[in-house]
């Protein structure tokens, strides 16, 4: 289904050339799978008691430096690899990769927490937990649409120029400073009292 509604609905790039199946990726999709795989057991510490599961920790990191190495191989080989790791060399690609990494690694943690409450504190059943959750995942698909045709309307500068406007209104920035002279009228006068005022608002 998923692939069904991609090619229908994902636009297609105007310069790409026709992929052929020899020159895809097999083998990389393989060696990143069975790494993450590897780490499966940390997540269902339960399901795996003991001290033996941490010999999977070198295995992943093993297979993980094998699946960099095959990259680097493909793109050399002029194939399509999984992974292109020339766009780690962007500061802005990876910059916005660790990022992500850091706020999904916390952000996914509320979607744990919650069907644990669901399962183990209300008894829901699996099903149960997962159709309580899904709204959630229903609003971000369509909120993401919308965002995106909104950025793209109006731009980013103009999303940060509200980020800023809505940060200057704040009552902390725009009481005055008791340090500014008699008659000064309310707002930050200089940058040091600017900081005072961000940490008031907050």
């Amino acid at each position: 289904m998923c692939l069904f509604l991609a090619r229908r609905l994902l636009p297609d790039t105007p310069d790409a050339k026709p992929v052929r199946l020899g020159r895809l990726d097999p083998v990389g999709v393989v060696l990143l799978g069975a790494a993450v795989l590897a780490l499966l057991p940390f997540v269902q510490s339960q399901q795996w008691p003991g001290n033996r599961k941490y010999l999977l920790v070198p295995v992943a990191a093993v297979l993980l430096a094998v699946f960099v190495w095959w990259e680097r191989r493909c793109a050399r080989a002029g194939n399509e690899p999984l992974i292109d790791l020339e766009l780690f060399r962007v500061r802005s690609y990876w910059l916005g990769s660790l990022l992500i990494l850091l706020y999904f690694a916390g952000f996914t943690s509320i979607f744990f927490v919650s069907t644990l409450y669901l399962q183990s504190g209300l008894h829901y059943s699996a099903l149960q937990a997962g159709l309580t959750i899904t709204p959630f995942a229903l609003g971000s698909g369509i909120a993401a649409g919308i965002g995106g045709r909104l950025v793209d309307r109006f731009g980013r500068p103009s999303w940060w120029s509200a980020w800023r406007w809505w940060r200057s209104a704040s009552p902390g920035r725009r009481s005055p400073c008791t340090r500014c002279p008699a008659g000064a009228r309310a707002g930050p006068c200089s940058p040091r009292c600017s900081s005072r005022g961000s940490a008031a608002a907050w």
